[in-house]
């Protein structure tokens, strides 16, 4: 993400996306309670925490990073105002040596100090994107070159991240060593549990793995070394193979464990995947990682939050059916409230981090490398900005992924190149408006003066397994037996923890020779209550399904040990052996839903043999 000098502006469904997020928790964020009912970042005395002293100011700079980027694109000033003023109070109050900061993370060190840095420092590249500030730079590599610290370190490795961004901006070439040594002596330790060959088990918490593992294409990008971006490419061909989750998120229940569709994923890896992912598309101009990204963010992060974006969850998961304090099916919090929608499901860094994926998702819905203009990901937006001291502007007006067409309207003084990302679900792409060639899966058009451009592309209902049963995609969006579900509120009235049940029939297996349906939609709201697309299979009622009760539950307890609880419990159940099951005597049509709009939802279902 090099110094922009073009803007992106949200519209249609984006918009108002972000909209909701900001009248939701973004723009509440005290709403979900410590630490981000008080000031840490900023503070001449943080507030005294308990527990790790690092712990608020991670997450307090989540929400800050997240803040500042819907802030910025919905161009909104009292939002702008509150990220300014938390992020020049602390570039504006450096230490003598150039350190930025509480001065809890300077003196007192672990392995883990001086991460929170990285998440803040990420809101203050998106302010300086925005302004321009060269100030805020300047006090960025002051901190970096002044102040000591081992940056090998568990997670203070990351920081490798800020100090080559700030090296892409700056040159500054003593950033650039500290940084390669960094990463050279941290992959002798954590970094190889993630970047070792591709048949081999993570074993390694999942936001953890994200964040080392774009590391490698980062020191490419700056030092030309393949040997670096091999570790990054290698990372993500391991996650696709072993741990990628129906809903397009990594498998995340504290660590990675498998890619089983009753497998959790941690909405903080939502965030943290799609980041490190924004970063190899750019860099590898593979389309692979634009794809990963549109399904992660249509499917699991979008479905691991509330229509209204007041309440999310910690743990999600493809097959998720009811929700309360006892009801959690992960096997690191089983029988808890981690997969509740609530403010504050679990602990802080998922409030804090919901933040990020959207705002995100829309700042790298385009790039702009050496008057190149390309539309790596899809949504309605306008990009302007500068190619060769001329103005351009390009707005994309579409539904997608509601829809999979676009038009493009493209006003300009000066020829240039236009690229269009073909994704790997496409079967067939038609562009009226421009001739066009295709190289590297993109479609390339050379723009000669003002003018639009229609694409409409073809995808096919695709039918995948997954360790026993079936689930539907077409295009970005993957479909789920979904439904708002039967909802009692409790608490904050304005925010309120949700307790959840389904309030239809779920039991059901799909038929053989199944032969799914398509429908349009007509709306562009992720919500069960709307006229959304929908994918339409036969299939048979399981009457003997039934949602799975626990006296004695297993689990992984904190220390990531295996202990035992006895109580009561109801959970959402695994799919059932067929042999075992009785079914319904007809077949029954049944409609399914984008899962981002279904909260209850099962996703992968048992298939007749």
């Amino acid at each position: 993400m090099n110094r922009h000098n073009y803007t992106i502006t949200p519209e249609g469904w984006l918009l108002e996306f972000l909209q909701t997020q900001k009248s939701g928790l973004t723009g509440h964020m005290d709403k979900a309670g410590p630490p981000f009912n008080e000031t840490f970042w900023g503070a001449k005395k943080p507030p005294v925490y308990k527990g790790t002293f690092w712990w608020p100011f991670e997450q307090t700079a989540y929400h800050i990073d997240g803040m500042t980027r819907t802030a910025v694109l919905l161009k909104d000033k009292e939002l702008l105002s509150k990220a300014e003023n938390i992020i020049y109070s602390v570039i504006d109050n450096p230490d003598t040596d150039g350190y930025l900061g509480p001065k809890e993370l300077k003196t007192i060190v672990d392995s883990n100090t001086r991460w929170a840095h990285v998440v803040f420092f990420r809101a203050c590249l998106a302010l300086y994107e925005y302004n321009h500030d060269e100030k805020i730079l300047s006090a960025m590599t002051k901190h970096y070159l002044g102040s000591i610290c081992d940056y090998s370190l568990i997670r203070n490795v990351f920081n490798v991240e800020i100090m080559l961004e700030l090296h892409r901006r700056n040159k500054e070439k003593k950033l650039l060593d500290i940084a390669v040594n960094a990463y050279e002596q941290g992959y002798n330790n954590e970094i190889t549990k993630t970047l070792d060959k591709v048949s081999s088990k993570a074993n390694i918490h999942g936001v953890t793995y994200n964040e080392y593992a774009k590391l490698g294409a980062l020191l490419y990008r700056e030092t030309g070394e393949k040997k670096y971006l091999r570790d990054s490419i290698r990372a993500y061909e391991k996650m696709k193979k072993k741990y990628l989750l129906p809903g397009g998120c990594n498998s995340s229940s504290e660590y990675m464990d498998n890619n089983r569709y009753d497998e959790v994923y941690e909405l903080c890896d939502i965030s943290d995947m799609t980041w490190s992912l924004h970063y190899l598309a750019e860099i590898t101009d593979e389309i692979s990682y634009s794809d990963m990204i549109e399904t992660c963010i249509f499917n699991a992060g979008i479905g691991s939050v509330t229509e209204d974006f007041r309440a999310l969850q910690y743990f999600s998961c493809a097959n998720q059916l009811i929700f309360n304090e006892k009801s959690s099916h992960c096997r690191f919090d089983m029988g808890g409230k981690a997969m509740t929608y609530a403010p504050m499901p679990f602990t802080a860094c998922c409030p804090g981090n919901m933040n990020r994926f959207m705002p995100n998702y829309i700042m790298s819905l385009w790039s702009n490398e050496d008057d190149v203009l390309t539309a790596r990901m899809y949504g309605p937006s306008r990009w302007e900005g500068d190619i060769r001291g001329n103005f351009v502007s390009v707005e994309e007006k579409t539904t997608y992924p509601f829809d999979l067409s676009a038009e493009f309207s493209v006003r300009t003084q000066i020829p240039f190149t236009l690229r269009l990302r073909i994704p790997s679900w496409c079967t067939n792409i038609r562009i009226d408006g421009a001739e066009y060639s295709v190289k590297k899966g993109f479609a390339v058009i050379k723009i000669n003066q003002s003018t639009t451009i229609s694409v409409s592309m073809d995808a096919d209902i695709l039918q995948k397994e997954n360790h026993g049963g079936v689930y539907f995609t077409r295009g970005p969006l993957v479909y789920t037996l979904g439904m708002k579900g039967k909802r009692e509120t409790f608490g904050d009235p304005d925010f309120p923890v949700y307790r959840i049940e389904p309030d239809r029939k779920w039991n059901y297996a799909v038929s053989k020779n199944a032969e799914p349906t398509y429908a349009k939609g007509t709306d562009t709201v992720w919500s069960t209550d709307k006229n959304l697309p929908s994918v339409t299979v036969q299939a048979r009622e399981v009457k003997n399904w039934k949602f799975r009760t626990k006296k004695k539950l297993k689990y992984v307890n904190w220390k990531y040990e295996s202990a035992e609880k006895t109580g009561s419990w109801v959970l959402t159940p695994k799919l059932p052996r067929m042999d075992r099951c009785e079914l319904g005597e007809e077949n029954v049509s049944v409609k399914l839903v984008p899962y981002g709009a279904a909260k209850v939802r099962m996703t992968v279902l048992p298939k007749i043999k």
